[in-house]
């Protein structure tokens, strides 16, 4: 029994440990990404109000960027649980989709790596996206790139 204990809590916390220090990367970047363009620099930004009306004005974006997270991650995780329950496959179909994703995500890792053996094997998004992306992220773009979680630039100056 303790045995079985230890091994939850060992496997609980190193969860919780791995999966709280990649959403922070992964969520940190798109918040700062997001936010970072919108907050006017303290040295520009008139100084009104009592501190604690500007501390939750600067919050405001913050708490709006966690709602919206809130919010979405419930209603995908919504829908995907009505077509999961809708569409059950079977034990060797699901044991074949996993094996794909596995030897995709190994693909991925070594094309990462840098491994030219892989190269082909691992599949490219369409040139017409990547030329999308790259005319998206010059400096004077009016939209980011449609992968980007960014809104566009504006700047106070303007």
């Amino acid at each position: 029994m303790a045995s079985t204990l230890t091994l939850f809590l060992t496997s609980a916390g190193t969860g919780l440990l791995a999966g709280g220090a990649s959403c922070a990367a992964v969520q940190g970047g798109l918040q700062a990404g997001a936010l970072g363009r919108r907050t006017v620099p303290p040295a520009l930004r008139p100084a009104r109000g009592t501190p604690r009306q500007r501390a939750t004005e600067s919050l405001a974006p913050v708490g709006a960027f966690l709602v919206g997270k809130l919010l979405s991650h419930t209603l995908l995780g919504a829908l995907l649980g009505i077509f999961g329950a809708a569409l059950q496959p079977s034990p060797r179909t699901r044991a074949v989709l996993l094996l794909a994703a596995a030897v995709l995500m190994v693909l991925f890792a070594l094309d990462l790596m840098g491994a030219k053996a892989v190269s082909r094997l691992v599949p490219q998004p369409p040139a017409a996206f990547g030329q999308l992306v790259r005319r998206g992220s010059k400096p004077g773009a009016k939209w980011p790139p449609p992968c980007s979680a960014s809104p566009p630039s504006s700047s106070p100056a303007e």
